[in-house]
């Protein structure tokens, strides 16, 4: 399981243009890369998961999102983890104009610890990947710094993160399948009776 923020469809389409470009100079046969209704920020991956926690972690996710109010985010240039000579990770970077979405990260962080022997992540960086390098060539080893520098800034597209899903991803031979357990809308209070 993990925590997500979902990509809208207008910001996926400007995501698979981008990606589209860089297959055209890093083949398939080097990359394996994202579809699009995979495109999502990851807050917390948290591993397995109780099913009998389920519901645990829904409430605990619902208590830290309670004072959380909806916020624009912001998704431009591509870049590589750890770096475009050891390229392992594409990705688009995303971030909000204040700290919003590190603070919401934090709070997801603290909020799973409970439910997971996943160590938390020290630093944030927003970003939705887009391709996961297998391997890379000789003759590729330039395509990485070439990508980066022609999409550095590139704007991607803007949008309103309104909810934290929940997400189960189940592996199949097709590759990963992801499935929404719950959508938790922020700023969601729960009132006691």
């Amino acid at each position: 399981m993990f925590l997500a923020l979902q990509a809208p469809q207008e910001v996926r389409e400007v995501l698979v243009k981008i990606q589209q470009e860089v297959r055209e100079r890093m083949p398939d046969s080097i990359a394996r890369w994202t579809r699009p209704e995979q495109f999502h920020l990851t807050l917390k991956f948290l591993g397995d998961v109780e099913v009998d926690r389920a519901e645990e972690l829904e409430s605990a996710i619902r208590q830290v999102t309670s004072n959380v109010g909806r916020f624009d985010v912001t998704a431009t240039g591509i870049g590589f983890f750890p770096d475009a000579h050891r390229p392992r990770v594409l990705w688009a970077g995303v971030s909000s104009r204040g700290a919003q979405l590190a603070n919401l990260f934090h709070l997801a962080q603290k909020a799973c610890e409970a439910f997971t022997s996943v160590p938390g992540e020290k630093e944030f960086v927003g970003h939705i990947t887009l391709g996961r390098i297998k391997k890379l060539g000789r003759k590729d080893r330039h395509a990485p710094g070439t990508i980066v520098t022609v999409h550095k800034d590139a704007p991607l597209g803007n949008w309103t993160i309104e909810s934290v899903e929940i997400m189960r991803s189940e592996l199949s031979a097709a590759g990963a399948v992801h499935e929404t357990v719950a959508s938790i809308p922020l700023g969601h209070r729960t009132h006691k009776i």
